[in-house]
């Protein structure tokens, strides 16, 4: 309701702190829920993303995920994550490397 403004007006704290209270339980969609609000700085007071807290809650989703469709989601956008960090940091590890001939 709250994270999609369904009735009442959209407020990602509130719908946070829902999925929170449910995750507690392991329910699996609110752990994604969780997985997506950190990794778009949902749940941030800074608005900033978390990419570690993204991985943690998009791993407990598959640890404790009962239907394959909710499984197969979070393991999609789980594998995307990885995939654009690692691509982050390749990019970062040849930026060094230019500026590091550069300067010698």
């Amino acid at each position: 309701m709250f994270a999609y403004g369904r009735g009442v007006a959209s407020n990602f704290t509130i719908a946070a702190d829902y999925f929170r209270r449910a995750a507690m339980n392991n329910h699996a969609p609110s752990l994604r829920y969780l997985g997506i609000f950190a990794i778009n700085g949902h749940d941030q007071p800074d608005g900033i993303p978390n990419t570690k807290l993204a991985l943690r809650w998009y791993e407990k989703c598959l640890q404790f995920s009962l239907y394959s469709d909710i499984k197969d989601l979070c393991l999609a956008e789980l594998s995307q994550i990885k995939a654009i960090l690692q691509n982050i940091r390749a990019h970062e590890a040849m930026t060094l490397k230019k500026f590091d001939k550069k300067w010698r």
